[in-house]
This record gives structure tokens, C-alpha cells and sequence, in this order.
């Protein structure tokens, strides 16, 4: 089943305003009007008209939100939980690939704000490639499947449990998505999604309260954020294994970010990030640019060396190594194209035989 006509055949303009459209139809909300008209907080308004109205179409007020549902900060996004069969193949993904994917993410978020039930919304969840959004609705989503309820139960248990939190956060990288390709002209933005393929939490350096996040240019609009079983900050949870019917299930959490030029600016954005386990004994560098001029390009290693020992100085280690894809078991990154303005990344992050996160 298509949900949309095919995305190879559409330029990124038109993808955008099918979206667009397809949002203004179902849900009266107008994405494009939003940020042509608004010149203060254009993103958080539009979030939250979108969020409202996807909420509003599954007869759902504040009254019968559930305790458990914590909408975070504007700035965050909170984690995606998919099957660890998805994120192998994320993690293989390359070039073209890459954009295809995410724009077919955009588009089954999109018809899962647009549902009439929770029941049609978790279809489209599935779609996506996703079982669950944050945190707490994955535990719910694993305790269902526990309880030997089908796939599609347990996702729209997980929704009904956090929807405020998992509607803004879908809300959130539809209209980055969105946006990002109605000003291709004016801006240079990276997409970002992280794997931890690893049975551990990470945090974005050596605690979450201090960021380990170089941008050199640019700036980090939006940032991955969540919160682990026990209620700590992190930036990206661990794999999640439990038992249904006998048989061993196992599912992989990846994280979101998005980094772009400054309004004004005359460069693009590029910069890198550490995400390390709680004791620091396994680090990470990831390293982005997409420029206005040169090519974008990634890069992705173990943070061990002193010329590594903070986002910055990994910045300005991996800034000239940088390329369109790479593996370097168990890591991996790659970029979707590496001449365009708007680019998509996926890194992965996996175990080793030797130093377990």
C-alpha cells in the first residue's frame, strides 16, 4: 500500500507541499502559512496547532492525558523505539537510501497524526518503522506484548498511555522535515538519527545536565532527550529484550537531531557531538557538515584518543577525514547526498567484542 504517490518521483519541493497539503486537508493546519506568517517562535506554533489538532481528531482534551504523559522541553525530541531487525537495516543504509527512507518516515508520521483512532495511528507507527515514542510508552508497548497482545494492540496501548509526548514529538519531525524543504534556498540544515544499538543508556557526554556538543557553525535546533526506566535523563536508551510467548524479542532506540544555519548566516552548520555510556568507559565521537560550500559529509569513532577527548577537539580531529559514508564495525554513519543543501544522517552505534557499552 502507498500512502503516497512514489517519493522517487517527487523533488524535494514537492514532497514538502504534499505534506503540507495533506496536513492543511485532514487537519487544518497550514505549515507553510505558519512560517511565512509568524516571525517569533514559528516552530513552536506550529508544533503545537499541529500536535493539538491530531489530538482534538481522537477526542482527546488535557482531562484524560495520563500522568505518566511528560511533553519535555520544546527543544527536545524524544527517543523512537523500532525493531532491532529496522535498525540492522537503518544502519546499512546509504546515499539515496537515506532520504527515501526519512521522507517515508515523513510521510507515515504524517497519516498518523491525521488518524481518526489510536488504533489507525498505530498502523501507521508500524508503517513507519516504529513500535513506540519515548520511553514510557515503549515500556507499555513491551508489558502488552508481554501479555501476548498483537503487535498493533501493544503500539496503540503505548500511544493512548503518553499521547501529548508522542504526538508533539512525531509533530516535531514532520514539520522540520517540512520545513526544511520549502527553504531549501535559504537554508543548509542537517537531519540527524542515531542508533544505539547497544544494550546500555547514552548520554550526549558525561552527563546530560552538560552537554558534550560542538556546533562550529550553525546551531542545534533540536536534540535528542529522554528518560530511562528508573527516570534519569538520557540521550538515547538502551536496547530493550524481553520474552512473548517463549520467544525472545529485542528492540533498538534511535534519537533525533537536527542542526541548521543561522538566520543570516553565510556559512551552513557542521559540528559533533560525543554520546558515551554512564562511567565513561566506551565514548563516542559523531561528526556532521553541510555547507554552502564544499561537500557534506560524516564521520564516526571511538573517542579514546586525547585529540578526541571532547566534541571540539573530535570536531577539528574528524572535520578533514570526513566522508559520505562509512563502517568501521560496529560503527557506522552515512550521509544522503553530498552536494544538497538539506541532508539526512544515520549513525549507528553497536557493540564490541571486547568493550561492551
Amino acid at each position: 500500500m502507498r500512502l503516497f504517490p512514489a517519493l522517487d518521483k517527487l523533488s524535494p519541493l514537492e514532497f514538502a507541499q504534499q505534506l503540507n497539503n495533506s496536513i492543511k486537508e485532514n487537519l487544518d493546519v497550514d505549515i507553510a502559512g505558519i512560517f511565512a506568517s509568524e516571525t517569533d517562535s514559528a516552530q513552536e506554533k506550529a508544533v503545537t496547532r499541529l500536535r493539538d489538532a491530531a489530538l482534538k481528531r481522537k477526542n482527546l482534551t488535557d482531562a484524560n492525558f495520563y500522568k505518566a504523559d511528560i511533553p519535555g522541553d520544546f527543544t527536545h525530541v524524544s527517543n523512537f523505539l523500532m525493531t532491532q531487525q529496522n535498525a540492522d537495516d537503518y544502519a546499512t543504509l546509504r546515499g539515496h537510501e537515506i532520504k527515501r527512507q526519512m521522507q517515508y518516515v515523513g510521510s507515515c508520521l504524517t497519516k498518523m497524526l491525521e488518524a481518526q483512532s489510536f488504533d489507525e495511528a498505530s498502523y501507521y507507527l508500524y508503517a513507519s518503522g516504529f513500535l513506540a515514542i519515548g520511553n514510557t510508552s515503549a515500556l507499555v508497548y513491551i508489558t502488552e506484548r508481554q501479555s501476548s497482545k498483537s503487535q498493533f494492540a501493544a503500539i496503540s496501548s503505548g500511544l493512548r498511555w503518553a499521547p501529548k509526548s508522542a504526538f508533539t514529538t512525531a509533530a516535531k519531525v514532520i514539520i522540520y522535515i517540512i520545513r526544511g524543504y520549502l527553504t531549501l534556498i535559504n537554508d543548509a540544515s542537517m537531519f540527524g538519527m542515531v542508533l544505539n544499538n547497544t544494550d546500555n543508556d547514552l548520554l550526549a557526554g558525561k552527563n546530560d545536565q552538560k552537554l558534550d556538543i560542538f556546533v562550529n557553525t550553525g546551531k542545534m535546533t533540536l536534540f535528542m532527550f529522554d528518560q530511562n526506566d528508573a527516570g534519569n535523563p538520557v540521550a538515547i536508551n538502551g536496547r530493550k529484550i524481553w520474552t512473548t510467548e517463549n520467544k525472545k524479542e529485542s528492540a533498538v532506540f534511535a534519537g533525533f537531531y537536527l542542526s541548521e544555519k543561522r538566520e543570516g548566516g553565510l556559512y551552513g552548520t557542521d559540528g559533533a557531538m560525543i554520546f558515551s555510556n554512564h562511567n565513561q568507559t566506551r565514548r563516542i565521537a559523531v561528526e556532521y557538515a553541510v555547507p554552502y560550500s564544499g561537500e557534506n559529509g560524516c564521520y564516526i569513532a571511538a573517542a579514546t584518543d586525547k585529540n578526541l577527548a571532547t566534541a571540539k577537539l573530535a570536531f577539528e580531529t574528524l572535520r578533514p577525514q570526513q566522508v559520505g559514508s562509512m563502517i568501521n564495525p560496529p560503527l557506522s554513519c552515512a550521509i544522503s547526498a553530498p552536494d544538497t543543501e538539506y541532508a539526512f544522517l544515520i549513525a549507528s552505534i553497536g557493540e564490541t567484542d571486547n568493550s561492551k557499552i
